[in-house]
């Protein structure tokens, strides 16, 4: 396998990969505040009564058992989803550079909707002085991605966004949750594949590497430039079963009572000078 060559998160990507002709396939819109889409598996997946995964790829931590059986399954390129957070007049952090907005609210539902795949969540959020500012969340995913929430209804969120600079590509996340403190809904669009993982406890997402041998794209005219791999995340409970994700892909994590859709539309490593990973992924609690 190819050794990485300056392994940083996708801080100068844009410029570095420029200058050597190898350009990170970056998620649509993930560098603004307002908008980030991102391309997101989907596909059919099955439930389970007992705890363990269905649809990933095991490690030697996992627990349950798993199907497909292709360690490094093709990405199905028919399926697609979208993860968006309109975070419309909240304030940034002051002074902080790359500039950032971080959220740690209670909200309440405004209005929310899931029709074919579509998920839109309205809030009007508060935390200290900030009261009743809306913020939006918007999940593309298939058709049997929903999530059930009733209007004033309230919730938790948890949400990061950071801007782009001159040499560094942003990104966001956000992890929505109900008012028993269970994860309703996350998703992310970073270069970090696990950034969000503290806010999603009792899960975490943990990425994952040397699933899938590297290869070369842009025509492999530079090879040492232009290998690319396809990475994973690894989501895990704290009771025990997790399941490694891979780039394309969608799974199913029972675990604490619970069932979690697990949805992984980008995972890849860019080996061109000074580029590096580009993560985005959603999950859902699945409701019977």
């Amino acid at each position: 396998m190819l050794a990485r060559t300056s392994l940083s998160s996708l801080s100068l990507s844009l410029l570095a990969c420029s200058l050597v002709g190898c350009t990170p396939k970056a998620p649509e819109d993930s560098g603004t505040e307002t908008d980030a889409a991102t391309d997101s598996a989907s596909g059919d997946t099955t439930g389970g009564a007992t705890e363990g995964v269905t649809g990933g790829v095991t490690d030697g931590s996992s627990s349950g058992d798993t199907t497909g059986g292709d360690a490094c399954p093709a990405v199905d390129p028919a399926v697609k989803s979208q993860v968006s957070i309109n975070f419309n007049d909240w304030p940034k952090v002051p002074d902080a550079y790359p500039e950032r907005i971080e959220v740690a609210a209670d909200c309440k539902v405004t209005s929310a909707s899931a029709d074919g795949g579509l998920v839109d969540v309205s809030l009007a959020c508060t935390e200290g002085n900030i009261v009743d500012l809306p913020i939006s969340l918007s999940v593309v995913g298939p058709a049997d991605f929903s999530v059930a929430l009733a209007v004033d209804a309230t919730v938790k969120l948890a949400a990061f966004w950071e801007g782009d600079a001159v040499d560094y590509v942003g990104g966001q996340w956000f992890v929505l949750r109900d008012d028993a403190d269970a994860v309703l809904l996350a998703g992310l669009v970073y270069h970090g594949g696990g950034a969000a993982s503290d806010a999603l406890a009792p899960l975490s997402a943990t990425p994952a590497s040397g699933v899938c041998e590297p290869t070369c794209e842009n025509g492999c005219t530079t090879p040492e430039w232009d290998m690319v791999e396809r990475l994973g995340v690894t989501f895990a409970h704290t009771d025990g079963p997790s399941v490694q994700v891979l780039d394309g892909q969608r799974a199913q994590l029972v675990a604490g009572g619970d069932t979690f859709d697990l949805v992984v539309g980008q995972a890849k490593f860019y080996s061109c000078i000074n580029c590096g990973d580009n993560f985005a992924w959603a999950l859902r609690r699945v409701v019977p």
